[in-house]
């Protein structure tokens, strides 16, 4: 069972431990990075989870509002090295998915992927997230609408 959880005072130590495979380094931020970019878009509600199977901390996410293309924005996915090919990313893509729409705040969400990085691709159009067409340097921008 995954669950999304507040990171605060009881586990952020063992969050900033998470990593993933050197060879992932280039495709996801690190988990003091994700935290400092939560922090960075406090005013656009920008939230952090971190991500349990059952009570064993498997990864965090990040997910924030962005008025200017009105849109949530899912900033960042990471499940540690020891815990990945568990399907723990797509349970917590589909909460946070969820919660979004529960949210009602905006008809979408927007993430981005860099290209060369096909599990990434796999797991988000597996669920339903389509390219945009757009494309920032070497990120993939995708969609997904509640509609």
């Amino acid at each position: 069972m995954i669950c999304l959880r507040a990171v605060d005072e009881r586990n952020w130590r063992a969050v900033t431990k998470l990593k993933v495979s050197e060879e992932q380094e280039h495709h996801v931020s690190s988990s003091m990075g994700i935290l400092a970019r939560a922090y960075a878009y406090h005013n656009h509600r920008g939230t952090v989870k971190a991500i349990y199977h059952y009570d064993i901390l498997v990864g965090l996410l990040m997910y924030r509002d962005c008025d200017e293309i009105n849109s949530f924005v899912l900033d960042q996915l990471m499940i540690d090295v020891n815990n990945q090919r568990n399907g723990y990313g797509r349970e917590a893509v589909k909460q946070v998915i969820n919660l979004m729409k529960e949210d009602s705040k905006y008809p979408r969400i927007t993430l981005c992927y860099i290209e060369g990085d096909a599990i990434a691709k796999y797991l988000y159009t597996s669920l339903g997230f389509y390219h945009t067409g757009e494309v920032d340097e070497d990120e993939i921008i995708m969609a997904y609408d509640f509609s």
